[in-house]
């Protein structure tokens, strides 16, 4: 049953996760290529990259108050705690930092640290990837990016860290057509003295500027040489309806693999299916189904395979959604022939936050707590003179309450929840931050993952040398 759900997860993503072949992706921390068993949002363009640009990352960045993920606890099997994120972002609200911590037995160690710089126009210009050698963090991989005076992009430079020095690995260079689009992306590969040509995808568009063709070369023999070829069809709304991946045999295109999207009448993607050509029909493999709440928010996203008569389940991820439309609770399941189980490997989960950056785990639940942050000028924040812990409201509260609080200067922030006897409750915030204003919403978990009981309990701010307690009142 694992190998067939492997086996099946690669199929699904093999289309649009091919680095070679994808000229439109989701943005992620580690691959900006990947795509995983997430329902298909609207396809964020190449110059886009690590929502630099992205539609919602521009329209966010005007907004006074949005929801930040700040951190994700990944659980195991037996409720093991398999590893915690940790997130920054800056006034903007751009992510600035992810912190990744592992626990092999009792204590969350260090393990990888990514961080970001962007330029005045918020436009992502530097990405460092560092790991934990067990005292302090190493250098591992690095990105520098280049945009036109318009902000598109234009080169991507990949580096990795041998020793002492960094050194090439890979240069990709956008161009683009009369109206902005991109019409080609080169990828070159550092031979040790000179970039040498490897791959590149040509692109085509309709005259609504949708992409419809990505036809994707290698590079030998001092020419460029056909492999493959993605094309994409749209409804009247510009929704995604079909990609069809074909291989050049050399004198002409041959079906190989395509995909159907359906979509609800508010849009959201509903079956994703997949099917590969057999030389003369196509053939089922798989589909993705997925399910929407009363209030539109996704609810469960089920992999089903076809197994010659019937569609056979494999495995789902259900979402909790709070009411501000944050995913709280990622689970995943595997289906074991009568009934839904939890597998002892877990399941790849993913979500795409408000901000557009798409979070990937793997493990059989993750639990996400986010914070409001609140957009804040220089001359705001100039006007913030002193920490702060406001009473959080509403006070009594259930499910939720909101907690603000305001930092002069940037801090590290641990923001914590104990029950009347002194016990640790929860961990709201254990990240640095940019001054400004914020706000922390509780829904009344624990770190287990269970509701609290009724009661009286104290939120304890830490923040540089200030220190500072609330009382709360949870009633069910």
């Amino acid at each position: 049953m694992k190998r067939l759900i492997l086996l099946v997860a690669a199929l699904l993503g093999c289309v649009l996760a091919d680095e070679m072949n994808t000229p439109y992706y989701r943005i992620s921390f580690d691959d900006p290529l990947a795509i995983t068993s997430e329902p298909t949002p609207q396809f964020v363009e190449v110059n886009n990259f690590f929502g630099s640009r992205s539609s919602k990352a521009s329209a966010r960045s005007f907004l006074e108050a949005f929801d930040v993920v700040d951190s994700a606890i990944v659980t195991g099997t037996e409720e093991e705690f398999l590893q915690k994120y940790s997130y920054t972002y800056d006034n903007n609200g751009m992510m600035t930092s992810r912190v990744v911590e592992e626990m092999p037995e009792s204590t969350w160690l260090n393990s990888e640290h990514l961080s970001r710089t962007y330029n005045s126009e918020g436009l992502l210009t530097f990405q460092l990837k560092e790991e934990w050698n067990g005292s302090v963090w190493e250098n591992y991989s690095q990105w520098t990016f280049t945009y036109t005076s318009d902000g598109n992009l234009t080169t991507i430079l990949s580096q990795d860290w041998y020793g002492d020095a960094w050194s090439n690995t890979e240069l990709e260079t956008n161009s683009y057509d009369s109206s902005g689009h991109i019409n080609a992306i080169v990828r070159a590969y550092w031979d040790g003295s000179d970039w040498q040509n490897e791959s590149r995808n040509i692109h085509t568009y309709n005259t609504d500027g949708y992409l419809t063709t990505a036809t994707n070369e290698n590079y030998y023999d001092s020419e460029w040489h056909s492999t493959s070829r993605l094309g994409y069809t749209y409804d009247s709304t510009g929704n995604m309806t079909t990609m069809l991946e074909e291989q050049w045999d050399g004198s002409e295109w041959q079906n190989r693999r395509r995909v159907t999207l359906t979509y609800n009448p508010d849009g959201n993607e509903t079956s994703y299916l997949f099917e590969q050509w057999d030389g003369s029909d196509w053939q089922s493999l798989m589909n993705r189904i997925s399910i929407y709440n009363s209030e539109g928010y996704i609810s469960t996203v089920e992999i089903v395979a076809w197994n010659g008569s019937d569609w056979q389940s494999l495995f789902r991820t259900m979402y909790t959604v709070d009411g501000n439309g944050n995913i709280t609770i990622m689970s995943s399941e595997i289906w074991n022939g009568t009934d839904w189980v939890i597998s002892d490997d877990g399941g790849d989960m993913s979500f795409t936050d408000q901000m557009g950056s798409l979070h990937m785990f793997s493990g059989i639940r993750v639990d996400l707590f986010y914070s409001t942050l609140t957009t804040t000028s220089a001359e705001e924040v100039m006007l913030i003179s002193d920490f702060s812990l406001s009473q959080n409201y509403p006070n009594p509260f259930n499910p939720t309450t909101h907690i603000r609080f305001s930092l002069p200067e940037q801090s590290k922030v641990k923001l914590t929840v104990f029950d009347v006897r002194g016990k640790e409750v929860m961990t709201l915030q254990n990240v640095e931050k940019a001054p400004g204003n914020y706000e922390v919403v509780w829904n009344g978990i624990d770190h287990s993952g269970n509701p609290v009981s009724t009661g009286v309990y104290i939120c304890k701010i830490e923040a540089g040398h200030f220190s500072e307690t609330i009382r709360m009142v949870y009633l069910k």
